[in-house]
């Protein structure tokens, strides 16, 4: 059985309590075992502590 895979997207890991808890969200799903990718419109790393270091994170502009 292959792995669940979820891409979690933001405009970026801003201050904020939305991108907080998108950060969250998919730090769990990648200790449940799920193939977490994180994509965010641009560079913004202040919620970065609250993401899984093991999850790529995509920056597209």
């Amino acid at each position: 059985m292959s792995t669940a895979k979820v891409l979690c997207y933001t405009h970026g890991l801003v201050d904020g309590g939305a991108e907080r808890l998108w950060a969250c969200l998919a730090s769990a799903l990648k200790q449940r075992g799920y193939d977490v990718v994180f994509v965010q419109d641009f560079e913004a790393e202040d919620n970065r502590s609250n993401l899984d270091p093991s999850i790529p994170l995509i920056t597209l502009g």
